[in-house]
């Protein structure tokens, strides 16, 4: 007996090519469902959402193709819809940071004041990063900067380079970091860095190397959660260690 021409068998020619695609879509969310996360976060349910629908109208789909009861699709079709208003109303107007604790209606209403980025985000981010970046442009030099712990946004929103390489510190080993950091930055002769005060992941930097980023760049600017530290002219005010911790505080007097 002759194959088909096609390669399909007679059982799989009459199936519907819409039961085919049902099976698909069923099997893309199986498969997705093995995804290991970086980390648990409510977040990552909108990774997966969208496959749990297109799985639920394939299961419609299977449901019409065995000819089973339709009895069922109705409620199906309305908690569909009941999800598809939720996405919209709940969902889309919050915040990530908040999402699954609490309702938070995001505000990202003001435009970051940057050539690189034309982002809408919070106030308090737009006058941080507008206020961190024309801080920095203006004092580094040679096209360097180092932005740690947590904060790779600032070279490319400042267009300054990276030293280390480093996106997130804790992917850094931690033996050694200290003194390969000191000496990348000695390499790239970087006169201004930025520590992040509030890092989301890798916590505050090593005290080693906050005390000789102090030592290196003596004069600093608070920048919303930022401090902004640089080597230059000694500021009127700050000549001693203790005049400096109050422009550590407040800015540079």
């Amino acid at each position: 007996m002759d194959a088909p021409a096609d390669g399909r068998s007679p059982s799989a020619r009459a199936r519907p090519p819409a039961l085919d695609a049902a099976y698909a879509a069923l099997a893309v969310l199986a498969l997705t469902s093995l995804v290991q996360f970086p980390f648990s976060a409510p977040v990552y349910f909108l990774y997966e959402a969208p496959l749990v629908v297109a799985g639920g109208l394939a299961a419609l789909t299977l449901a019409r193709g065995r000819r089973a009861s339709l009895r069922a699709e109705p409620v199906a079709a309305g908690l569909l819809a009941a999800y598809l208003v939720f996405a919209v109303l709940w969902i889309h107007p919050g915040f990530i940071y908040t999402m699954g604790v609490r309702f938070e209606r995001a505000d990202l209403t003001h435009a970051l004041p940057l050539e690189r980025a034309g982002l809408r985000a919070s106030a308090e981010d737009a006058r941080t990063y507008g206020r961190l970046v024309a801080e920095l442009t203006r004092r580094a030099e040679g096209g360097y900067t180092l932005a740690t712990p947590d904060a790779p946004e600032v070279y490319f929103l400042s267009g300054l380079r990276s030293p280390t390489g480093t996106t997130y510190e804790f992917f850094d080993a931690p033996e050694g970091r200290v003194g390969r950091v000191l000496e990348a930055l000695e390499r790239r002769g970087v006169t201004a860095v930025a520590l992040n005060r509030e890092p989301a992941f890798s916590g505050p930097p090593p005290a080693a190397l906050e005390a000789a980023l102090r030592e290196r760049f003596p004069d600093s600017l608070r920048v919303g959660r930022f401090t902004v530290r640089w080597a230059g002219p000694r500021a009127a005010g700050c000549e001693d260690d203790a005049a400096r911790a109050g422009c550590d505080a407040g800015g540079v007097r």
